[in-house]
């Protein structure tokens, strides 16, 4: 059975000092590691290398059915296929047949290791008016298997990114943030006693999560032999126009040096005569400013026991100033949630990768964390 092991560390400090700046700032900080064993995995337990080798490597697979008429295929366990299996197109051939036998079972280990730090301290101006400043920051490393995408045995196996079928490897985690910093002040005064009036500010701003490059669904199922269609195979990043495992001549011009473009403005030529990494990619960093405005009213009943508040929030001001500002963006995903689609290879050929089309899918825009929101309210207390 999966079990994880968990290792905290938590420290809470006051800092005393004769600097006035300096006394009486809260620390904390917080370390934590888990890691996980034997993570759970979906297996499709009739995926089979079909004996070819694609021209980066990989092996093919296709789907086998030991009882069809004429199969003598033989089971040789979990991700290691059949043995007489044969080819597409023979007696044990059943890739036209939509059924899939999926187990949920161990795969590849992961770990998590977080790391945060928090500081605040009040500022006391005089027996009225303060401010109070906290300042944090978190890291998250997150590696996983398969993310479990999905609520069902079918489409968990294939709501992943792997560089080989059936056999899922780590990266980071899809819905990891790596970086978070977070500025928080908020100002508070008091005309009378006990009505106060404050001016509140929130700032944050976080790394994009991470994505995959792959190929697009069709080539996915056409090429590499897996159980559906799904942008979820891992790109083979070419060395250049005339890498010898690619065929572009199905490419205009002006397609092969958008491509190459793409390749180098992306960061994936990095990687260039390999095949790219799970999850080795991020959207976009984005920020965020909230502020809000409030102040506290007596009424006539009551003696402080009732009290009327009147605020004004205002949501990511940055985009109040400007519909170009604080815009949040992040990679345009297709059939999976990590991977976005790069190119489509015609299966004709097994000696080349013969590209049929570039796609460069972008980045969506966040609608409805980019715009900003206006709002008056009010708040009746007793």
């Amino acid at each position: 059975m999966p079990s994880n092991q968990r290792w905290s560390l938590g420290i809470n400090h006051v800092i005393a000092s004769d600097i006035g700046f300096l006394d009486r700032w809260t620390i904390q900080a917080d370390f934590i590691y888990t890691d996980h064993k034997d993570a759970v995995d979906w297996v499709a337990l009739r995926l089979s290398p079909n004996g070819v080798t694609l021209p980066d490597g990989r092996p093919q697979f296709f789907e086998v059915d030991p009882l069809q008429p004429g199969c003598n295929a033989t089971f040789n366990g979990l991700r290691q296929g059949f043995s007489n299996a044969g080819t597409n197109g023979g007696p044990c051939d059943d890739t036209g047949n939509s059924n899939q036998d999926i187990l949920m079972t161990n795969g590849a280990e992961g770990s998590t290791t977080s790391v945060s730090v928090q500081f605040a301290k009040d500022f006391e101006i005089s027996d009225r008016t303060s401010i109070n400043v906290g300042l944090g920051y978190a890291y998250l490393d997150a590696e996983v298997g398969n993310p479990v995408n999905s609520s069902t045995a079918g489409s968990s196996y294939e709501e992943v990114a792997t560089a080989v079928l059936n056999d899922i490897r780590l990266g980071p985690a899809l819905w990891a943030n790596e970086h978070n910093i977070v500025l928080r002040a908020t100002f508070r005064h008091e005309w009378s006693d006990g009505y106060p009036f404050s001016v509140g500010m929130f700032f944050q701003r976080r790394s994009g999560r991470p994505f995959s490059y792959t190929y697009e669904d069709d080539t996915v199922e056409d090429l590499f032999g897996d159980t559906d269609d799904e942008e979820r195979v891992l790109l083979y990043v070419p060395t250049g126009p005339g890498d010898p495992l690619m065929d572009f001549s199905q490419l205009s011009q002006q397609e092969m040096d958008d491509f190459f473009a793409f390749l180098a403005s992306s960061g994936l030529n990095a990687f260039a005569g390999g095949i790219a990494p799970k999850n080795g990619f991020n959207s976009p960093w984005s920020s965020d400013l909230d502020i809000r405005i409030q102040q506290d009213f007596p009424l006539p009943w009551g003696d402080q026991e009732h009290i009327l508040q009147v605020f004004f929030d205002i949501e990511n001001v940055l985009n109040l100033f400007s519909d170009t500002r604080n815009v949040k963006r992040y990679a345009d995903t297709g059939d999976i949630e990590e991977g976005v689609r790069v190119l489509q290879l015609d299966r004709s050929n097994t000696s080349q990768y013969e590209v049929e089309r570039f796609f460069d899918e972008g980045q969506n825009r966040d609608v409805d964390d980019s715009v900003y929101r206006i709002q008056l309210g009010f708040r009746y207390r007793f």
